[in-house]
């Protein structure tokens, strides 16, 4: 117990948080009490009236005095510089929390990834009842901890919680249900849609979108007309896509400008160019049949007009008069030509709004760069898994392909799967792709040559048996020539076959307790085994019960034919259940396909 004679309001700490600076003479004494330190550091803060829990955040407050956080001073309920009492506890770990949003947050997509990424930043307990502030580039939210097990009072440092996000009434229980979906498209599909739609692309290299209005495509959810990497605003609704294609990625996202039928299709250059024995007519650059040549261009020339600008449009009659050119662009209607107009020829400043960086007069320009290059760029981190600024790049961040944000926030660490080493999450792809390398690269287990058997193989012995099987042939005499042992192997085997190894549960083919193995007379054994067992480059010995049970398990997995029996033998050597062998296989073996 310590006892502190002010408490302080301090700003260097988050209003919103339930952290607080204690002077160094207290970690100086709890060095001395315990060893090792308790972690976190959690204390229960109490006043004549008041009691509330605490994190530490550092040892740096001066002598008998207490800085605590806007929300810890409210929760005390002092006047300034009141004495408290602070107690070094130990709270249980959190395993259930439900949350209550106090409205609807729609920018919130996961509040598992949000919560994850802010709370243990701020707050080191939580209680009952409690509401929580948090805050980021965006806004503020206002959570209300509604339940949580298995304590009224829990630390939530270093542990896995189960969240249940619930609503706060009715209304917002609507809002959740009826929370807007994207569409979504593969290749050799379409969608009729005039909101937000999702491409998917697949395995894809080049692909063309076609609509009939214009539109815009980026790699983020958050594509706007302000907000964009490819478009259709200075040609027909055609766009063609390919992987070779700086921020292409497998899936993208596609708004239209009114309502339109989206259709999404493969592309090559040899079905964009046809090569045909047919013959193209002169006026429409239709490819026709030879045949009918001469009749279709004559009615062609008398009823359809081509553009003269060049676009290669083809029209009945007389071009309409709503069909523009404009610089290298073309279009149908004056809802078009307009937005071409704004996009290109109405000037804009010269500074990006958001970065100050200088981009160009053209608003389709600006659009583009706060797609791709502008600081302020919205982007999902493939960490944290949150939308978040791609802050300004350093010379690290772009030679490791990642935003500055994804740099720092893979700087964080987290427990190899596999080692349970700590890695930095930018790097545990890499460092899993090594796992992979050394798994692939693993030589076959040996197993014993006794088909019973499911241990590998001794080096001691030339026979390839296992210590367990090899034990009972074993002698000190000197063989050179093998012919003693190989009379000692002959033994077992009449002993298996005329008297068998007296167990029941027996499965060997080669003894006669498992009621595999009949024979006539003492004559036909010893003529199976010379003529079969001896010139055999195995052995069929009897196990132990254990090892029969298990050998069950390696028969059931080698029935799905994903792995050598050799590699399943060591997996269930390893393991006891079927879920933890095809665990270790995954993890360790090298399957069928990748030897």
């Amino acid at each position: 117990m310590f006892s502190f004679a002010r408490v302080e309001k301090s700003t260097a700490i988050p209003v919103h948080s339930d952290k607080i600076d204690l002077p160094a003479s207290v970690l100086e004494s709890l060095v001395k009490q315990h060893d090792p330190l308790p972690h976190p550091l959690t204390f229960r803060l109490a006043t004549a009236t008041n009691v509330c829990y605490a994190g530490v955040r550092e040892f740096s407050a001066p002598e008998d005095t207490v800085f605590v956080s806007g929300d810890l001073f409210e929760a005390l309920k002092g006047e300034g510089g009141f004495p408290v009492q602070a107690e070094l506890i130990e709270l249980p770990k959190a395993t259930d929390l439900s949350i209550k949003p106090l409205k609807l947050y729609k920018n919130i997509l996961d509040w598992k990834w949000f919560l994850e990424a802010k709370l243990t930043k701020y707050y080191c307990s939580l209680t009952r009842g409690q509401t929580l502030h948090l805050e980021d580039e965006f806004g503020s939210y206002e959570l209300l901890i509604d339940k949580l097990e298995p304590a009224p009072t829990v630390c939530i440092i270093d542990t896995d919680i189960n969240l249940d996000v619930v609503p706060l009434n009715d209304e917002m229980a609507k809002q959740f249900l009826h929370r807007e979906t994207i569409d979504a498209i593969r290749v050799n599909e379409n969608a009729q849609t005039n909101k937000l739609l999702k491409l998917e692309l697949e395995d894809h290299e080049r692909v063309l979108i076609t609509a009939d209005t214009d539109f815009v495509v980026s790699n983020l959810p958050n594509v706007s007309d302000h907000s964009f990497i490819w478009h259709t605003l200075n040609g027909d609704n055609k766009l063609m896509l390919q992987s070779t294609f700086p921020y292409f990625e497998r899936t993208l996202y596609l708004l239209p400008f009114g309502p339109t039928l989206v259709q999404l299709s493969p592309y090559s250059f040899e079905t964009a160019n046809p090569v045909s024995s047919a013959n193209v007519c002169s006026n429409c650059g239709a490819t026709v049949a030879a045949t009918s040549k001469i009749m279709h261009e004559n009615f062609c020339l008398r009823n359809n007009v081509k553009c003269p600008h060049g676009c290669g449009k083809v029209f009945l009659r007389t071009v309409p008069e709503n069909h523009w050119h404009c610089c290298e662009a073309y279009g149908d209607d004056e809802t078009s030509f307009k937005r071409h107009q704004k996009y290109y020829h109405e000037p804009v400043p010269l500074e990006c709004s958001r970065c100050s960086q200088m981009v160009s007069t053209r608003l389709v320009d600006h659009c583009v760069h706060v797609a791709t290059s502008c600081p302020y760029t919205l982007h999902e981190c493939r960490f944290c898994h949150l939308m978040v600024p791609k802050m300004e790049a350093s010379t690290d961040a772009l030679l490791s392909g990642m935003s500055q944000h994804e740099l720092e926030c893979g700087s964080k660490t987290t427990e190899c799967p596999r080692c349970k080493r700590n890695v930095r999450l930018r790097d545990l792809e890499s460092h899993m792709k090594l796992h992979e390398l050394n798994r692939v690269s693993k030589p076959k287990p040996v197993i014993c040559s006794n088909v019973n058997c499911i241990r590998e193989a001794a080096t001691s012995n030339e026979l390839k048996l296992c210590e367990f099987c090899f034990g009972p042939l074993y002698s000190p005499i000197n063989d050179p020539t093998g012919q003693k042992l190989r009379s000692r192997v002959e033994r077992r085997y009449i002993l298996q076959l005329n008297s068998g190894c007296g167990n029941t549960w027996c499965k060997n083919k080669e003894c006669k307790s498992s009621g595999m193995a009949s024979f006539k007379n003492f004559g036909e054994i010893l003529n199976h085994i010379k003529t079969q067992l001896m010139n055999s480059s195995v052995f069929y010995f009897c196990v132990d019960l254990a090892t029969t049970k298990k050998l069950l398990m390696v028969s059931l997995l080698l029935d799905e034919h994903e792995y050598d029996r050799a590699w399943i033998c060591k997996a269930v050597q390893a393991k006891d259940n079927l879920d933890d062998v095809r665990s270790w296989l995954s993890n360790n073996a090298v399957r069928i396909d990748e030897a």
